[in-house]
């Protein structure tokens, strides 16, 4: 006969012995949930899971190439544009000095109006001439501007042609004198009296503003027989 107590021992034993299939009574295992292993340690904590692995997720995200040539290029953009604002490129030189007209001076020119009765009257006018020079073309070209704004005053030279040129030439004989009339508007008629009251001003005025004892009169650059087509040209 065997007894009670060691008959619910041995079935105690023989109950707890047998291993238990999923359906009586395991519960199953979340996807989240550390698998433990022989010793009990969570195999997703000794793998960095959690936090940690988060933490090593990021770092080896911004380590990656990719970012790395993203935040260089910000860095030399940022420095680019601090350090471009502050520089500035220096400003061409001034062209000013080389465009300003040359130093003058004001000094007082003689010219003679000499009419068709063959009187002489002086005229005085204040022009400006190259400073430092003894410039003789400017000067007299400068008597027979005032000549021409003198004689056009008075009706005699036809203010449709310009004021003649000067030039003085220093020959072994002594200094010539040439001037150089335009030629005449078509259509601008002039009396004889008029154009020898002209033709008698230029040669006084080349002799009093040049010192020249030869004068030569020219129309257009060229010798003429006649200034505007009824006085013989000197």
């Amino acid at each position: 006969m065997i007894p009670r107590g060691r008959d619910r021992g041995a079935t105690r034993g023989s109950g707890r012995g047998k291993p238990r299939s999923p359906s009586q009574g395991s519960r199953p295992q979340a996807a989240d949930e550390p698998t433990y292993g022989a010793r009990g340690t969570a195999r997703g904590v000794a793998h960095g899971g959690g936090d940690g692995g988060s933490r090593t997720a990021r770092g080896v995200m911004w380590g990656s190439p990719q970012v790395l040539l993203a935040v260089l290029a910000f860095v030399l953009a940022v420095g680019f544009a601090v350090t471009g604002a502050g520089s500035r490129v220096p400003p061409p030189p001034s062209l000013a000095g080389t465009d300003a007209a040359p130093p003058v001076r004001t000094e007082e020119v003689r010219y003679v109006v000499v009419d068709a009765r063959g009187l002489e009257r002086p005229g005085f006018a204040d022009v400006d001439l190259p400073a430092g020079v003894d410039d003789a073309n400017a000067r007299l070209t400068a008597a027979l501007d005032a000549l021409r704004a003198d004689l056009v005053g008075l009706g005699v030279w036809p203010e449709a042609v310009p004021a003649p040129a000067g030039f003085v030439v220093q020959l072994d004989r002594g200094r010539l004198a040439v001037v150089d009339v335009p030629p005449i508007a078509p259509g601008t008629t002039v009396d004889v009296g008029r154009e020898l009251t002209v033709v008698r001003s230029l040669v006084a005025t080349a002799r009093a503003a040049a010192a020249a004892e030869e004068v030569r009169v020219t129309v257009g650059g060229e010798e003429r027989l006649s200034l505007w087509g009824k006085v013989a040209a000197p």
